[in-house]
């Protein structure tokens, strides 16, 4: 990492003689975001190589910005995203670390996440105080995102100082004693306005539906922003958070036929004297340094590094019978760590050859990661039942290797924009990507392979306010590696190469209502179990589906985000015939969730009402056992107004208005509890 932060200082430093006719006196000009026009988005800086209007990107992208996360007082990934019919929890246990798939594919925690464009490792939570808007794509990225699933990306995107004092202060509270604190502020750091910083500082006591599931939380963030000389920025972020408790754990099928019925969210199976929380200590520090060339180009040099810590403690049921007992395993992996680095320069510009119009992007990078995992245990301690808990002794000798990584990845990019006149844009553009993997411990080897991916698009805009798209595009993830009891247990098969065939159109009705639709088909290798207990690489797994989403203003006093997904998932060409033909675990044909939000003029008052519906799933690959559909409500209300001078915002929600009891997610063979009836009230100041 003192390279990658030697580089941007050399850079910072030599940048003001890149532009020498820069005046003395620097501008005092802050830039800042564009506030957005309610919940609706006219940029992202996924789908594309650095911001982009939504119109212009050929690609399905949602974007989940400050005014949706405060409405629906959203402080996880899971919390905010689940208004994209297209995105659903996988593996996501209360008390543990939020995991989504996207289009039916699970994400990749160490390479589909990032913050600001950057990867990061994503198996810890990630604070949302700090965070203007999240951005999901969906489908491949093969240019921008490298080595990741098929699935999307999602880009978390950090606040930005702003031109003037300022001072937030957010209280929050929920049924379960939970109490939340934040505090934003920032302020210019100089007279001439050339260099502003803010800070997010939050403390939050955890307090799960189940009960015992507690913990707490603390987050401090920085961001600076310093004008350095005429066209020439350095943004900089630093984020600390610590993190702990209790994991809930999910269920399994009983005698591995039967889903468990009877059963309650607010009961937590693993309520063990010697049960530990869950602990997480992440620390990333960003650099990003833009300049303006002549003739309008713009480089970019942007690093990152991200030290993530954790303590996994858990006493876990593996193994359900039909008497509803189930054997409990003491498991502990202590000082888990995660060092994810990158380090990237891009250039941006326009050329013009005739008629034609080029915008130009192309760079290099480079990723490297280091995933160290210490002996674990896993340990039989006995004999549980869901209801006739018993205190059982725990069982932390012996230990086991487990497997560490070092990854390293080298990628060298391009993409050509070309503008046929006002409507017609053609976009092509590749990735060569060297992919190095080591491992050690429980299983060692090493290997090395160079991949391009490519992509292609072709847009076309009718009119200003109405684009439609073809895409194509192919990516390259590193498979799962094989499961604990598997023949080859640990081991890391080849890198799997996926497909993508994409069509859609997107449509701004009025200034601030936008309408998507997308037709996709996604391709990539199956991995599974076989019937001699080994993990393979056998057939394909083939996701096709369309996708329907509006975000906007339908009139001023009614706001509405959401959509409908119709997807279908099949295994084919594997030869056998429980699994040829049939639907992949946890992927339901058929999904849709609403935010609708209406203000009476004049009022200071906004209500909200919420809708989640999935239709039933399989919990196995060969669809034997299939879990019921199910639809959640919510609802809420926020009051404005001012008291003394100061702006007040009032507000309450509660979710899962009838207390549905409903399985939000199937996947990996455990099955998970959606929460309960859960309201969380909130209080919100600002002083400037």
């Amino acid at each position: 990492m003192r390279h990658l932060i030697s580089a941007l200082l050399i850079l910072a430093i030599a940048a003001p003689a890149l532009g020498q006719d820069a005046p003395a006196e620097l501008s005092s000009t802050v830039v800042t975001g564009k506030r957005e026009p309610g919940v609706k988005a006219t940029t992202a800086r996924v789908g594309s190589l650095g911001e982009a209007p939504l119109l212009d990107t050929p690609a399905s992208v949602s974007v989940f910005n400050r005014q949706l996360l405060d409405a629906q007082h959203a402080t996880l990934l899971t919390h905010a995203v689940l208004n994209d019919p297209s995105v659903a929890e996988s593996y996501a246990p209360a008390g543990y670390y939020d995991s989504i798939n996207i289009r039916g594919f699970e994400l990749d925690v160490w390479n589909s996440y990032r913050i600001n464009g950057m990867r990061i490792s994503h198996d810890a939570a990630v604070a949302l105080e700090n965070k203007e808007r999240i951005e999901i794509l969906k489908g491949l990225g093969a240019v921008e995102s490298g080595f990741s699933r098929p699935g999307g990306v999602v880009n978390y995107v950090t606040k930005r100082p702003r031109p003037a004092p300022f001072l937030g202060l957010e209280l929050g509270y929920d049924r379960y004693h939970a109490f939340r604190q934040h505090l934003d502020f920032g302020a210019p750091a100089d007279a001439a306005g050339n260099i502003a910083y803010r800070f997010n500082i939050a403390n939050e006591t955890l307090r799960s539906y189940a009960r015992g599931a507690d913990g707490d939380r603390r987050l401090g963030a920085a961001a600076l922003d310093w004008r350095l000389a005429k066209g020439v920025k350095l943004e900089l972020d630093a984020e600390y958070q610590e993190r702990y408790q209790i994991t809930v754990p999910g269920f399994q099928l009983l005698d591995g036929a039967t889903v468990p019925a009877g059963v309650d969210p607010r009961v937590l199976m693993n309520a063990q004297s010697w049960t530990k929380p869950f602990f997480t200590r992440t620390a990333t520090l960003q650099g990003k340094l833009d300049i303006d060339l002549p003739r309008g180009w713009l480089a970019t040099l942007q690093v990152n590094s991200m030290r993530r810590k954790a303590d996994d403690y858990v006493a876990f049921p593996y193994g359900f019978y039909a008497n509803y007992d189930f054997d409990l395993y003491d498991y502990r992996s202590i000082n888990e760590t995660r060092n994810p680095r990158t380090v990237e320069a891009m250039f941006r510009g326009t050329l013009a050859t005739g008629p034609l119009r080029h915008d130009l992007a192309f760079g290099a990078s480079q990723y490297r990661n280091t995933i160290s995992n210490p002996d674990q245990a896993f340990n039989f301690s006995g004999v549980g039942n869901y209801f006739a808990p018993v205190q059982l002794p725990a069982a932390p000798e012996p230990l086991y290797p487990a497997v560490s990584y070092r990854q390293r990845e080298t990628g060298f990019y391009g993409q050509d924009t070309i503008s046929f006149g006002p409507a017609w844009k053609l976009i092509a553009g590749g990735r060569q990507t060297r992919v190095e993997r080591v491992a050690t411990g429980a299983a060692e080897f090493e290997w090395r392979r160079d991949v391009f991916t490519p992509n292609f698009a072709l847009l076309f805009k009718p009119r200003p306010s109405v684009s439609t798209y073809l895409n194509y595009a192919k990516g390259l993830e590193q498979g799962d590696p094989a499961p604990l009891g598997a023949v080859n247990q640990n081991q890391l098969l080849d890198p799997l190469a996926s497909r993508q065939y994409e069509a859609g159109v997107k449509w701004d009705v009025v200034p601030d209502l936008n309408l998507q639709a997308a037709l996709f088909r996604i391709e990539k290798p199956l991995e599974y179990v076989d019937a001699t207990n080994t993990w393979i690489q056998n057939g394909k797994q083939v996701h096709t589906g369309i996708e329907f989403n509006a975000s906007g203003r339908v009139t001023p006093e009614l706001t509405v985000f959401g959509g409908v997904t119709l997807l279908d998932s099949e295994q084919q060409a594997t030869g056998d015939p429980a699994r040829d033909g049939r639907q992949k675990a946890n992927v339901a044909k058929r999904r849709a969730s609403v935010f609708v939000e209406y203000a009476p003029p004049g009022t200071g008052l906004a209500f909200n009402g919420r809708w989640q519906y999935a239709a039933s799933r399989p919990a196995t690959d060969d669809n034997a056992v299939w879990v019921d559909g199910y639809h959640v409500f919510g609802l809420g209300a926020r009051y404005s107004t001012t008291y003394a001078g100061t702006p007040l915002v009032f507000g309450l929600s509660v979710d899962n208005v009838f207390d549905k009891n409903y399985w939000k997610d199937v996947g990996g063979g455990y099955l998970h509890l959606g929460a309960p009836r859960t309201w969380n009230a909130s209080l919100q100041a600002s002083w400037r």
